[in-house]
């Protein structure tokens, strides 16, 4: 292998799954990065967090006896829930902890994918990344990279699905949920849980990597 001619070769470690790349010189400038997707992908992942964040401080409020925005708690379980009782505070913490958890992983994971793209360093905050190391875009994904990545996108896929079925249980009034319930369910809760599924996606989806197939075997390079 010829020394002038490889700037890199690290291995990338991410809690236990190595992955090795080399990038000569001409691949070496991160020239897969295309700005205007990173642009929307970090402001799809901010805005979807910011939301996720907003419902768990609300519904911590919640958890701590706040009646607000209602007069009582048993108008707040019509408002926003739809029937009576409101549930209980540890079950209400519960879904702090799960908009919590949702938020980490939509942030996590775009930019653990914009790291692969070349659109941040590896070693950037958030990506999970060794401080020696760089992300392969052609390398091999680890059991930890599978499962952060389906708890992001699941985490899109509840979103869309609560907002998508709240509209239909809403518009055609199926169960018994209160009319103030139906109401804002249909202007402002599944719209709005629809969003948040959209901008999840949006953050977390891979996008085109045109140098993947172009890319030698690293055996090969290194026996060259």
């Amino acid at each position: 292998m010829d020394a002038a001619s490889v700037s890199t070769l690290n291995r990338h470690r991410l809690f236990g799954g190595a992955r090795t790349t080399q990038l000569t010189g001409s691949e070496s400038d991160r020239d897969t990065c295309a700005p205007a997707r990173w642009s929307a992908r970090a402001a799809a992942a901010g805005l979807g967090a910011a939301g996720l964040g907003a419902a768990g401080a609300v519904h911590a409020l919640w958890a701590m006896g706040s009646s607000w925005p209602a007069g009582s708690r048993d108008e707040l379980a019509d408002l926003v829930v739809g029937v009576r009782p409101f549930p209980s505070g540890p079950m209400t913490m519960g879904v702090v902890a799960l908009l919590g958890l949702g938020a980490v992983l939509v942030v996590c994971e775009s930019r653990i994918v914009a790291a692969a793209e070349g659109c941040l360093p590896a070693n950037a905050p958030g990506t999970l990344a060794a401080q020696d190391g760089v992300v392969a875009a052609n390398s091999q994904p680890t059991l930890l990279d599978r499962a952060l990545r389906l708890g992001a996108f699941g985490v899109s896929g509840v979103l869309m699905l609560r907002g998508l079925g709240g509209l239909v249980v809403s518009a055609l009034e199926l169960g018994n949920a209160a009319t103030i319930f139906r109401y804002w369910d249909l202007r402002l809760y599944s719209p709005l849980c629809i969003l948040l599924g959209l901008l999840s996606f949006l953050a977390v989806r891979r996008g085109p990597r045109p140098r993947s197939d172009r890319e030698p075997d690293l055996a090969s390079r290194v026996n060259g």
